[in-house]
């Protein structure tokens, strides 16, 4: 009797460090992705200057409500911005499809710093240092 219980404790202990581990793992490599597909859906739009003056979805600062040409443009560049940092976002992403659980810790270094210099690198272009 005393062996049952140890074993179905054994067999617990085991599934619970399974289900543990299949929900941390899992977790990183489905965000990313559609993190990555946001900010595309969201940039594209942009960027092929297919979104009409609106108060709701855009760039909207002062200078963007000036006319429909300088909406336009100011719109287009930040969605091309959006869509610089997206799409290494979802290649990142799907690349977590492919990473073993031995490389999932390089993996989700490299995720976090991927996006942050797309992020960072185009702003060091228009501000370079003096």
């Amino acid at each position: 009797m005393i062996d049952t219980g140890i074993r179905r404790l054994s067999h617990e202990r085991q599934v619970t460090k399974a289900v543990c581990r299949h929900e941390s793992h899992d977790h990183p490599r489905h965000c990313q992705p559609m993190i990555g597909v946001g900010l595309l859906v969201v940039g594209l739009p942009l960027a092929f200057r297919k979104v009409p003056m609106n108060l709701f979805y855009g760039w909207r600062t002062k200078a963007a409500f000036e006319s429909e040409q300088s909406w336009c443009d100011i719109n287009a560049h930040y969605g091309r911005r959006i869509t610089k940092l997206g799409a290494p976002m979802l290649l990142v992403g799907l690349g977590g499809f492919l990473i073993s659980e031995t490389y999932l810790v390089s993996y989700t270094v490299a995720s976090c710093v991927v996006p942050l210099l797309a992020l960072v690198l185009p702003i060091e272009r228009l501000f370079p240092p003096s």
